[in-house]
């Protein structure tokens, strides 16, 4: 598991609309593209990223566990690939603006697998994960 935290000088509502478009976040992931239930995320709401490279690839899916807005959302892997999670949670600062807290836990599906490797994806995650956040709080700006 790692944990992200990041702040933008925009209102908790603004940044919400941000960190809450789920099919936006794959923008800025390269090889990925998202399919999903219809209409806006919603506590149920189904999506699916698939990273590839022509033929070869796989399947992400997730659904929204928690939709309390504009403070938090969690969502859950629920594929045969990837275990994990991620909860993003929202503050606004005393000062203004808004605090992001991004923890997530990503894993190979696959017990004995993720034990040996979770090091490595947390390590990578905290990364990818670091820039995507970054990205989404400068779009919000």
């Amino acid at each position: 598991m790692f944990t992200l935290s990041q702040t933008s000088a925009e209102p908790v509502e603004a940044v919400w609309e941000k960190v809450s478009d789920l099919v936006g976040h794959a923008e800025g992931v390269p090889l990925q593209r998202v399919t999903s239930d219809p209409g806006p995320p919603r506590l149920g709401w189904r999506f699916t990223p698939r990273t590839a490279v022509g033929p070869l690839g796989f399947d992400d899916p997730m659904v929204v566990t928690v939709w309390e807005p504009p403070r938090r959302l969690r969502i859950e892997k629920v594929g045969r690939v990837l275990a994990g999670w991620a909860d993003i949670s929202l503050a606004a600062l005393p000062e203004g603006g808004t605090r992001v807290t991004w923890q997530e836990e990503v894993v190979p599906a696959n017990g004995a697998l993720a034990r040996r490797v979770r090091p490595v994806f947390d390590a990578a995650g905290k990364v990818v994960f670091g820039r995507a956040l970054a990205r989404i709080l400068r779009d919000a700006g």
